[in-house]
Order: structure tokens, then C-alpha cells, then sequence
């Protein structure tokens, strides 16, 4: 078998596009940490630190980076 054959079909782990996602909110908005919630489809994100604590909370990616930025400009940390 060569190195580049594979035996049975490639499959990803479900979770890791989401986890990757994820991964990106928190490279993008340090020191943000974002995480999926347990009901199904709601995204979180906290900024550790932070007092009184900011979590924010949306159903997409994009509206959680929103959220973020949000919190962000109501507490004077954004332009």
C-alpha cells in the first residue's frame, strides 16, 4: 500500500469545523474565549478578567463576533 492510500473512507469528527470556527473568534478577539453552549445552536464567548464578567451570547458565528464587538464598545475596549 503506498503512503498516500487510505484504507476506508476519510472522515472528519462532526465537531471540528465548529471547534476550528471557535478557534478563530478566539485568535480574532483576544483574550475572548468562545465555546458552544449546551443547547443545541447557542454560541458563547467570555472575556476572562473582565468586571463585572462580559459573556455575550448569539445562534451564528457572525453575530457572536457582533456580540463581542458590542460588549467591547459599550465598555470603551473598541473605537
Amino acid at each position: 500500500m503506498a503512503a498516500t492510500d487510505h484504507v476506508g473512507p476519510s472522515r472528519e469528527d462532526p465537531g471540528a469545523e465548529w471547534r476550528r470556527a471557535l478557534a478563530n473568534v478566539d485568535r480574532d478577539y483576544p483574550p475572548w474565549h468562545a465555546w458552544p453552549g449546551v443547547l443545541a445552536g447557542v454560541l458563547y464567548a467570555r472575556r476572562p478578567g473582565s468586571s463585572p464578567p462580559m459573556v455575550v451570547r448569539s445562534v451564528t458565528l457572525d453575530g457572536l463576533r457582533q456580540e463581542i464587538e458590542q460588549a467591547e464598545a459599550e465598555r470603551g475596549l473598541r473605537p
